[in-house]
């Protein structure tokens, strides 16, 4: 199943970490109002491949 993070402030760190526990589960992709948080926050989590958006 692939998901898209929605926010990446503060919680996020908690999604992912949760996130990352499930098998079969991919993050497809990061959402933010502020795109460099959201790909501070992929490439903090190693999501190399993840989609940034801010819409």
């Amino acid at each position: 199943m692939k998901v898209v993070l929605a926010g990446c402030g503060a919680m996020s760190k908690q999604w992912l970490d949760a996130a990352r526990q499930i098998d079969g589960l991919t993050i497809a992709g990061l959402v933010d109002l502020d795109a460099e948080r959201a790909q501070a926050r992929a490439s903090e989590y190693g999501l190399a491949g993840a989609v940034i958006g801010t819409s």
